[in-house]
């Protein structure tokens, strides 16, 4: 038995292929990454099991400051009217403010990259 599955989530593999697994599941035994499967049922029995469903997982990426979630957000703006630009900030600040904090990326985690994807979609 391992000690943690993340199942459910999309992947994004930082293997040479740059795979990304909708669906996937990570297995993470002793501290380390012992799978990445595209189906999650491969993952064996864990632990603890996260249902990462609606999430990104990023199995191998250490972002130590919080920017992993700005390539989300390029070229939203792109051909837009200023006024399209600043509803989709302000969309983006009010579903993140009720966290307690300024914006998506006061946000830990997983957590500021969901709450960006829920934004985007106003």
């Amino acid at each position: 038995m391992i000690d943690l599955a993340i199942v459910g989530g999309t992947v994004i593999t930082m293997d040479p292929a740059r795979r990304v697994l909708r669906g996937g599941g990570v297995a993470v035994d002793g501290g380390r990454i012992v799978a990445v499967e595209a189906n999650p049922e491969a993952i064996p029995e864990a632990h603890h099991r996260i249902d990462a469903g609606g999430m990104i997982v990023l199995p191998g990426l250490v972002d130590s400051h919080g920017h992993a979630g700005h390539c989300l957000t390029r070229g939203l703006g792109e051909g837009a009217a200023d006024d399209g630009w600043n509803q989709i900030r302000e969309c983006a600040r009010a579903r993140t403010d009720h966290q307690g904090g300024n914006g998506a990326a006061d946000l830990p985690g997983t957590r500021g990259a969901d709450s960006l994807f829920n934004a985007v979609r106003c």
